[in-house]
């Protein structure tokens, strides 16, 4: 049987937090685990076997043969804000900022909003819009073309694909006006091709689907122009679950990135900058692993400064 002491952060995502403003109980059946403010305790894996309802033959005590001492699960998102912050795009997308050390949570969950609030370090919450629609969007889209080519009798790799689109997407970019203010760079106009990229929906939003509006005889149906409009269409996604107004309120002057799907896709940097006006810088080592490290790193420091203080 497991017993283990969770994080906060993971627990809310389990909606087994015992203080998790939605309190939404752990079916009978299971054991709930406990809650701890991560590294603060270690889980314990205890031998045995588990079932629903948990097995009565897993011992009460093991020796220690039977233990091994692991640092609590943070979660994947919650490692990777430690070191940095604000947008990580990989699979799906996340953007997040952390809350005033005064914020309360609400005594309940808005319905069909975008935004939550996750326990974080220290007492405090993040402030988390989270997509489901990210880098996902941008392979079905790769996907698509290559069984297009496929269909029309020519074989090109997948890898080869994403090569020539991204160059093609840069190439795009670059060769767009440059002589327009600060402003209108902040906020371009809008496109002919608008592309509204939830395949997935979204959690407040379901039954969200995706489309493409706006296409004319006049348009330009290049692969580069369709590929920034695919990109602007999932920043600006991003932008109505967490506007820029949100973050001017709370301070945040520039965005770090994070994620294999915008530090590779330059259109996408552009699109984010474009979107939020916000000065954006990649973090290439903001990954969760490098966060867990710098969690238990500063535990370690902390529970030394403290054993150095007792013996005092």
């Amino acid at each position: 049987m497991l017993i283990c002491a969770v994080s906060g952060r993971r627990a809310s995502r389990w909606a087994s937090f015992l203080a998790w403003w939605r309190r939404v109980p752990w079916p009978a059946a299971w054991s709930t685990p406990g809650t701890a403010s991560p590294p603060e305790r270690p889980c314990t894996l205890r031998s045995g076997t588990c079932s629903a309802p948990p097995c009565p033959s897993a011992p009460e005590t093991a020796t220690p043969s039977h233990l091994s001492e692991q640092r609590k699960m943070l979660g994947d998102f919650f490692r990777s804000a430690l070191p940095l912050l604000l947008l990580n795009m990989s699979t799906s997308a996340q953007l997040s900022f952390l809350l005033e050390p005064s914020f309360v949570p609400p005594a309940g969950a808005e319905a069909g909003s975008a935004l939550e609030a996750f326990p974080y370090f220290g007492g405090r919450y993040l402030a988390v819009a989270a997509s489901l629609n990210g880098g996902n969007v941008l392979a079905i889209f790769v996907r698509m073309l290559q069984q297009w080519m496929h269909q029309l009798g020519t074989g090109i790799p997948e890898s080869a694909i994403w090569e020539r689109l991204l160059a093609a997407g840069s190439d795009d970019r670059a060769a767009a006006p440059n002589n327009a203010s600060s402003a209108d760079k902040a906020t371009p106009p809008p496109p002919d091709l608008v592309v509204t990229p939830t395949v997935f929906g979204e959690r407040h939003l379901p039954g969200a689907r995706a489309s493409v509006s706006g296409i004319g005889p006049q348009s330009a149906l290049c692969l580069g122009t369709v590929l920034r409009a695919l990109c602007q269409g999932l920043a600006r996604n991003l932008h109505t679950m967490m506007p820029r107004e949100m973050l001017e309120r709370a301070g945040v002057r520039r965005i770090v990135g994070t994620g294999k799907a915008l530090t590779r896709n330059t259109c996408l940097q552009h699109a984010v900058q474009d979107a939020y006006g916000i000065p954006l810088e990649l973090g290439g080592k903001g990954d969760a692993a490098l966060g867990a490290a710098l969690a238990v790193l500063a535990y370690a420091e902390r529970s030394r400064a403290a054993g150095s203080g007792s013996k005092a």
